[in-house]
């Protein structure tokens, strides 16, 4: 991908020898059965962003050395940049609603599957419900021991909100 945003659902997981790559001239995203879009603005920055999933984003020189990697799963985001004086880097956060494309909304306006379907949901009801505070609105506290940790406007942390959205994922997928 040269510019521009290209949508992804892998509906099936693929077989151990099979692969999917989405790549730039030094960026690289590995695909598996996962659901996401990535937008490329340049030849040095790559967005990735997950609906369902996960994924290995992956920064590399102009050699072909890795210069950075991270995984991120359904509902989080990473923004991929390289810099030609060889540095690389992959900045994480939480994706909101707010930042879906239209061409995304309309590829997964009419999905049958339950975990794009319910991250869409979550996501649509965290941006319709001013009492749910905004998940962007965090404040760090340093712990004695000099552990930081970020609280969303909710008073939970990055790690509580993932787990809440699992566990809403897994229950809307469980007979009733």
């Amino acid at each position: 991908v040269r510019s521009g945003g290209l949508f992804f659902n892998v509906s099936e997981p693929l077989e151990e020898d099979e692969t999917m790559k989405i790549r730039t001239s030094n960026m690289m995203v590995g695909i598996r059965g996962t659901c996401g879009w990535v937008q490329v603005s340049g030849q040095n920055h790559m967005q990735v962003s997950l609906l369902e999933g996960a994924v290995i984003c992956t920064v590399f020189d102009l050699t072909g050395r890795e210069l950075a990697s991270e995984t991120i799963s359904a509902g989080e985001t990473a923004s991929m940049f390289y810099d030609p004086d060889g540095e690389g880097s992959i900045q994480t956060g939480t994706l909101r609603f707010s930042d879906i494309p239209s061409y995304v909304l309309e590829e997964t306006e009419q999905t049958d599957i339950p975990a794009v379907r319910n991250m869409l949901d979550a996501l649509r009801r965290e941006t319709e419900d001013p009492e749910s505070g905004d998940p962007g609105e965090e404040t760090s506290t340093e712990d004695p021991d000099g552990t930081v940790s970020t609280e969303d406007s909710n008073g939970l942390s990055e790690e509580e909100r993932r787990m809440s959205a699992f566990l809403e994922i897994l229950n809307s997928l469980s007979p009733d």
